[in-house]
């Protein structure tokens, strides 16, 4: 099936950001987490931050959950340290954060805006 749904990655210093778009099918998800682990990878298990954008989200299919479950857990031992999260819907909100309990090594914070996700990022030193 061809993929469905959009994504952005970008690194600054050690902050990578990620802002969704649209809704994502299994295969939007495959692409988004072999790219990240790429990204992940360059970092060079030193300390690192992820700025989460889910604003312009629409939520994943449920057969793309399991792959998800999967990537957190290998995340969570990669030395990511915080992770700030925006979301657009509060249905986005209470689906995820189930998911976000795989991080037993990351300090959450969910944040209104992307300000207050940077400004906390700054805050905690990235």
């Amino acid at each position: 099936m061809k993929s469905h749904g959009s994504y952005t990655l970008t690194v600054n210093k050690n902050t990578l950001t990620f802002v969704a778009y649209d809704s994502w099918n299994y295969e939007a998800a495959i692409d988004w987490g072999q790219e990240l682990k790429k990204l992940v990878i360059q970092m060079n298990n030193e300390p690192w931050a992820c700025l989460v954008d889910l604003t312009q989200w629409e939520l994943i299919t449920p057969d793309a959950r399991s792959y998800i479950s999967e990537l957190y857990s290998w995340l969570n031992n990669q030395n990511l340290q915080y992770l700030a999260v925006v979301f657009g819907l509060s249905i986005q909100k209470s689906l995820l954060e189930e998911t976000y309990k795989l991080f037993t090594n990351v300090e959450i914070k969910y944040c209104v805006d992307s300000t207050e996700a940077n400004n906390w990022l700054n805050s905690v030193g990235f």
